[in-house]
């Protein structure tokens, strides 16, 4: 099993995997605290290159590009899940 479906695994059996939901864009996957992702909110994204997982908070709504003001974090593939949790519980979301 690839990092990307290592954290999509993750993230379904945490404790607060009923409080988030996930979405695709492409190959990113975009989290927001209610199901329906509307254009102007709060989303956690994650992306997966060959360096490693690209997480970004985006507070103004998902965006296909980083934009300045995103808070991002790059870290190794097998940091991935680490640094998600880290991340979630910054923003509160766990």
């Amino acid at each position: 099993m690839g990092p990307m479906a290592q954290l999509v695994e993750h993230i379904a059996s945490a404790r607060y995997a009923d409080r988030i939901f996930g979405d695709t864009s492409m190959f990113t996957l975009v989290i927001a605290q209610t199901p329906e992702i509307r254009t102007f909110q709060e989303v956690l994204r994650v992306d997966l290159s060959d360096e490693g997982f690209v997480l970004a908070a985006q507070e103004r709504g998902f965006a296909l590009d980083l934009r300045p003001g995103d808070h991002v974090r790059r870290v190794p593939a097998d940091g991935g899940i680490a640094a998600f949790e880290r991340l979630l519980h910054a923003k509160r979301w766990d």
